[in-house]
């Protein structure tokens, strides 16, 4: 029996689900054997080849979904949270600010661009030397205090003003001297 392209992303889909890469892969890949600009099984591709760390492949996949289709959020997360694992951060902050061009939104994007932000500084930084205390602080100290200062500024947003304050005296506590909270 002879499946529909559409029979066989929803039977692909499923397997996946269910844990059968190999029959979604093949599901995928005889779809984009006859229609090799269909986005969805490209992006599909592209997950399955991300989930078994294949991410360099998986970029292929998601940008061929974004070249056929550039208006579905999904494959702008997907293809910007595989430059991010690659350590390719420019490319990644220019990727979200195309798809928020493209008029994607959401807060899974938001949360990419606290990621890539915190990549950039880790890799910016490694180890560094608190400026104002003169003490050395490690990567999850750094990491912790601006995912706090970012909870804060949205709390404040949001008019939370006692959580914001709350936020702001918990970093003063570990940071003493940290400008930005005080």
């Amino acid at each position: 029996m002879e499946l529909t392209v559409k029979e066989a992303l929803l039977k692909g889909a499923e397997a996946h689900k269910n844990g059968q890469v190999q029959e979604a892969n093949r599901l995928y890949t005889a779809i984009l054997m006859t229609q090799p600009n269909h986005p969805e099984a490209n992006h599909n591709m592209g997950v399955l080849a991300f989930g078994s760390g294949k991410v360099e492949e998986a970029l292929q996949f998601f940008k061929k979904a974004l070249e056929c289709n550039p208006s579905i959020t999904q494959f702008w997360t997907s293809f910007i949270d595989a430059l991010i694992r690659l350590e390719r951060c420019k490319e990644a902050k220019d990727a979200l600010k195309q798809a928020k061009g493209k008029g994607a939104k959401g807060e899974v994007l938001d949360q990419l661009e606290e990621k890539i932000f915190l990549k950039g500084k880790i890799k910016a930084t490694n180890y560094r030397v608190n400026e104002v205390e003169g003490t050395q602080s490690n990567i999850s100290d750094i990491l912790k205090l601006q995912m706090a200062l970012r909870l804060a500024k949205k709390k404040f947003k949001e008019g939370l003003l006692a959580e914001t304050e709350s936020i702001y005296q918990d970093i003063l506590a570990e940071f003493p001297n940290n400008k930005k909270a005080k």
